[in-house]
């Protein structure tokens, strides 16, 4: 872990936030020798959004400290983070690809500090809830273009929880839809997709929408999705079915999971 890697990058910042678009794709660039990066000395704002034709594979990691600072100070009692507040960075850190290092600290005794357990419980707690139960799971998938016709690249791969397979296209085909139908009306407000990063991340634009009435309506539109996009919605929608269209693509897609 550095400005450079090798294996996982500093975001260049210590917000705990990743931009949008996010790429696991970098290629570090030096700051006073563009040529020669090094740890320390790298152009590293940069790595908030990474390279959309990085020549390495160095995903990013988002620090951030619970408190105001990362070692224990008396004046930062009783301010630390809310769990609503570990929650938004939590969808702009691991919901955009990357992970999140959140930085705890122990007091004087050695010991976390109550208030701080207190609001990490309930930040556990949230996203546990929160992802508790796969909505999507069994739903009726269909495609605009699957590999070959072939079944080892099916659509339903994407509502069949295995991390081992994924929907893909054919290669010259870099913008398809994803049709997901329920068999009943469906409430949600997060939508989580990932891509199967093995074969590199390749979505660039994507438009999620819903069935409302038999027309299509446009929920989001994002741009990456790589190891994990979380969409959080504005607020709940109900509906029948729901549609992923890839929009733009550097490579046939490839889809693991549309939960």
């Amino acid at each position: 872990f550095s400005d450079v890697g090798p294996d996982v990058r500093w975001v260049g910042n210590e917000s705990g936030i990743a931009k949008d678009p996010h790429w696991a794709t970098y290629t570090p660039i030096g700051g006073s020798k563009p040529e020669a990066p090094a740890p320390g000395d790298t152009q590293y704002e940069r790595g908030e959004t990474g390279d959309r034709d990085g020549k390495f594979w160095i995903p990013a990691e988002c620090d951030v400290p619970l408190r105001p600072g990362w070692f224990w100070h008396a004046a930062h009692e009783g301010k630390a983070k809310t769990h609503a507040q570990l929650m938004e960075l939590y969808f702009a850190s691991v919901g955009r690809g990357a992970c999140l290092d959140l930085g705890i600290v122990l007091d004087p005794e050695g010991r976390m500090p109550a208030g701080d357990v207190e609001v990490l419980r309930a930040f556990g707690e949230t996203l546990r809830k929160t992802f508790a139960q796969d909505l999507a799971r069994g739903a009726l998938v269909t495609a605009s273009n699957t590999r070959g016709e072939d079944a080892a690249f099916s659509a339903q791969h994407v509502v069949d929880g295995h991390a081992a397979t994924y929907w893909a296209t054919d290669n010259e085909v870099t913008t398809a839809e994803l049709t997901l139908e329920f068999d009943a009306p469906l409430t949600f407000d997060v939508i989580r997709l990932r891509e199967a990063v093995a074969l590199g991340q390749r979505v660039e634009r994507f438009t999620l929408q819903v069935d409302d009435d038999g027309e299509w309506r446009t929920i989001h539109e994002g741009s990456t999705i790589g190891a994990r996009r979380l969409v959080k919605l504005d607020a709940p929608t109900t509906a029948r079915a729901l549609r992923l269209r890839v929009d733009g693509a550097l490579a046939c897609p490839t889809l693991k999971e549309c939960a």
